[in-house]
């Protein structure tokens, strides 16, 4: 089991964009705060007119949609509030 956190660089139009993953038991695990963070740069770079989305509303709405075991929470490591998670998706999620 390898549960350390791995940094991807996405090289995209707006620039190098960090993804991080977590693999747990050989599935892959990816930060769905990052996505939508490059997501929302990528889409901003290639059309203006796409604003910026509030990405915690986006995080909630997605995981509400995706069945329990295609999502794990972890313990952010700099939290702004006691308890706080984030919400690492598998690929099918």
């Amino acid at each position: 089991m390898n549960n350390e956190i791995v940094s991807l660089c996405y090289d995209g139009e707006s620039g190098q964009n960090n993804i991080r993953t977590f693999n747990i038991n050989d599935i892959l695990y990816i930060s769905l705060k990052d996505i939508f963070v490059t997501l929302t740069k990528e889409n901003n770079k290639l059309d203006e007119r796409y604003a910026s989305k509030h990405i915690p509303t986006l995080i909630k709405s997605q995981v509400n949609k995706l069945d329990t075991d295609e999502y794990i929470l972890l313990d952010v490591s700099t939290p702004f509030f006691e308890g706080e998670k984030e919400v690492f998706i598998t690929q099918p999620g």
